[in-house]
C-alpha cells in the first residue's frame, strides 16, 4: 500500500489578496500571479472566480468573507 502525502491547504492571507487585486489589476496571467505568491494556478483561478465583480477583483470583500 502507498501512503500518498496530505497537501494542506493554507488560505490566501490579507496581503496575499491585495498583491492579487494588483497583479490583476495590471493584466498578469493567474500563471504569472500564482508564480508571483507561490501558489497554484487552480488557487489563484479559484479566488478570482469567487471574489470579482464585473471583472475586478474585490480583495476588501474577499476578506471579509472569510472573518
Amino acid at each position: 500500500m502507498q501512503i500518498t502525502p496530505l497537501k494542506h491547504y493554507k488560505q490566501i492571507q490579507p496581503e496575499e489578496r491585495v498583491t492579487l487585486a494588483s497583479l490583476h489589476f495590471q493584466k498578469f496571467t493567474v500563471r504569472e500571479i500564482a508564480r508571483t505568491l507561490g501558489r497554484s494556478p487552480s488557487t489563484i483561478t479559484r479566488e478570482l472566480d469567487r471574489n470579482s465583480i464585473g471583472g475586478h477583483y474585490a480583495s476588501k470583500s474577499a476578506q471579509a468573507c472569510t472573518a
